[in-house]
């Protein structure tokens, strides 16, 4: 992995896994892929927001739900990745909670 993610969301796809958003000293728009056939990690699309705490659900795309900025604010965008396209359309959007609550495990 070239940068550092944590609280990080990760999903498998076909035969990689995917890590996207996090923090490294702010928060990350970037992701990687690690191909687990291979064993080697490769760079994958960036999302069009940094978060951090966001989750991700592949239902034949990768939906990243909410997460947080730097400051712990819940962000309302909420992005798409198509796998046909390799674009993270932002597609939704929520109002936002005014402090969002991060847990640690």
């Amino acid at each position: 992995m070239s940068t550092e993610h944590w609280a990080a969301a990760a999903l498998s796809l076909e035969n990689s896994i995917v890590v996207m958003g996090g923090c490294a000293y702010s928060s990350l728009s970037s992701a990687e892929q690690y191909d687990t056939t291979l064993g080697q990690w490769s760079a994958f699309p960036s999302m069009n927001t940094a978060c951090y705490g966001c989750a991700a659900v592949l239902d034949g795309k990768i939906i990243v739900v909410r997460g947080n900025d730097e400051k712990y604010y819940a962000l309302s965008s909420q992005e798409e990745y198509g796998p046909n396209t390799g674009k993270w359309p932002t597609y939704l959007t929520c109002t936002p909670n005014v402090m969002a609550v991060q847990l640690q495990c």
